[in-house]
């Protein structure tokens, strides 16, 4: 038998961007815009994601020091038809290519069967609740990838070829990220055991999944193929995650009220004299601090954050860094 793993080709990250960081920032700058039960949902929702990235920083470490023949793509959003599904990662090796679903879940895992539960602890005492399937949730990643490259295809022996050997090309592994949880899975049906594995395990498992694959083994040129393919379905977007707040934005009830109360020839005196007092201590000329066309975007806009502020053409990072917090304290004290 042919050792794959003595081939000179080593782990390529060839995708370790995330947009988690990314959508995390995004949803702290909007906490201070939602009511009381926004913010509540948020804050949870942030906790969530930052554990999500901790246990991705895991499974990165573990492929980055697995000396595999792979190439690794971080975070894939894929969309077709109105259907989304974002891949923690994709692990394209010599035979398989796998997609894996993280999760950095606090507490033990039991699977009964098909079903998940955890079980934790608090005070002493034990709680368990069930989870949504993560094999489920991966499952359905693969059904879309199988649908798109369908989609793209129209030559009939081709198309027999994808829906032949896709299940044989393509794999999911749901990975728990958490070096201190405990799987029980003596009760799990074999397929669902097959399945589910710990970071640690990782690299073990791909090794013995690609040396007892029986598919075609692609050359390093063709890996690379594969996974600018994947680049060129990636779509990401920040949109589908933060549009769920909308209903909770006080902005939203309150924002046309909050710009009909504000006295506009007031706020444009206070302006210009911020303008003129910032011109004389700094001793630059007063366009410096804002033009009177940026004054006027301010005046319309009236941007109630740092982040509204650097919308405003002509608002630099210099510029907002300086002024901006001033220039908001005028705006917000209207």
């Amino acid at each position: 038998m042919i050792n794959l793993f003595k081939e000179k080709m080593k782990t390529n990250i060839y995708k370790e961007d995330s947009s988690l960081k990314e959508l995390i920032e995004e949803l702290k700058v909007i906490k201070s815009k939602l009511n009381p039960e926004g913010q509540r949902i948020i804050e949870q929702d942030i906790r969530n994601y930052e554990y999500g990235e901790i246990g991705e920083q895991n499974i990165l470490f573990e492929l980055k020091n697995s000396h595999l023949p792979a190439i690794v793509l971080r975070d894939i959003c894929l969309t077709h038809n109105d259907l989304k599904a974002q891949i923690d990662f994709v692990i394209i090796c010599p035979k398989t290519t796998y997609l894996i679903e993280c999760k950095n879940l606090y507490g033990n895992i039991i699977i009964n069967g098909n079903d998940f539960m955890r079980s934790s602890e608090f005070n002493g005492r034990v709680k368990k609740e069930g989870i949504y399937s993560p094999i489920t949730q991966n499952q359905r990643h693969l059904d879309l990838l199988k649908e798109i490259k369908l989609s793209g295809e129209t030559n009939k022996l081709l198309r027999f070829g994808i829906n032949k050997y896709f299940s044989s090309n393509y794999k999911s592994i749901v990975v728990l990220a958490n070096p201190k949880t405990i799987l029980n899975d003596k009760l799990a049906n074999k397929e669902i055991k097959e399945q589910v594995i710990r970071a640690d395990q990782l690299t073990n498992y791909i090794k013995q999944m690609e040396l007892t694959s029986k598919s075609e083994k692609l050359s390093e040129k063709d890996m690379f193929a594969k996974a600018e393919g994947f680049m060129s379905l990636h779509k990401p977007s920040l949109n589908t995650y933060i549009t769920k707040y909308d209903s909770y934005y006080v902005q939203k009830s309150m924002g046309k009220l909050q710009e009909e109360s504000i006295d506009k020839v007031k706020l444009c005196h206070d302006l210009k004299s911020y303008r003129k007092k910032k011109s004389d201590e700094d001793g630059v000329k007063a366009y410096i601090i804002f033009n009177n066309e940026q004054m006027e975007l301010l005046i319309d806009a009236l941007p109630r954050d740092i982040e509204a502020l650097y919308q405003i053409p002509g608002f630099s990072t210099k510029r907002v860094e300086k002024y901006g917090e001033d220039i908001l304290e005028i705006i917000n004290t209207q």
